[in-house]
């Protein structure tokens, strides 16, 4: 991949594309998204798990925005990859308790849990392909800037938004 900067650049683009819209689907509408959580039957209080779903929707969007706007990219792939090493064995889990729906994309992609375990684990080898060939080309200043305040406005907004969705209707 070092040799075509190109290939690297569209699976970037395809890698944040895909969580900035995983994050941004569960937000519209919440309920349906903490329904399909639910149907996991995790060994979690179902009031805490509607918080961390919360905060699960705020980290995808972070890490989404982050690798497609090249922010940060190797802490964005460091936290994509454990976003994806954490939900291989909840997959794994609503496969086993017959969850009807990964719940991935909200509602606007229906699909067996099983399936996300096989996605999650595709994304996990393409995120450990692609950070050598970041770290190998991140010279950027490591200090904080105007987009990483910005990406990470958006995302607290998307946690907050989430929170008060619980605050104000019953789940």
């Amino acid at each position: 991949m070092t040799a075509k900067p190109w290939l690297a650049n569209i699976i970037r683009f395809l890698l944040g594309t895909s969580f900035a819209v995983a994050g941004f689907s569960k937000l519209f509408p919440l309920k349906s998204f903490i329904n399909q959580i639910l149907a996991y039957q995790l060994p979690i209080a179902p009031s805490l798990l509607t918080y961390l779903a919360c905060l699960l929707i705020g980290f995808e969007i972070w890490v989404g925005l982050s690798i497609l706007l090249n922010s940060n990219l190797v802490i964005s792939l460091i936290g994509s990859q454990i976003l994806l090493i954490s939900m291989i064995p909840i997959t794994i889990w609503g496969s086993f308790h017959k969850a009807p729906s990964c719940g991935c994309y909200g509602n606007l992609v229906q699909r067996e849990p099983i399936y996300a375990t096989i996605e999650d684990a595709l994304l996990l080898a393409i995120t450990t392909l692609l950070n050598p060939v970041i770290r190998s080309k991140d010279k950027t200043d490591k200090t904080i800037n105007k987009r990483q305040i910005l990406i990470f406005l958006i995302a607290i907004s998307a946690s907050i938004y989430g929170f008060l969705q619980i605050k104000t209707c019953p789940i």
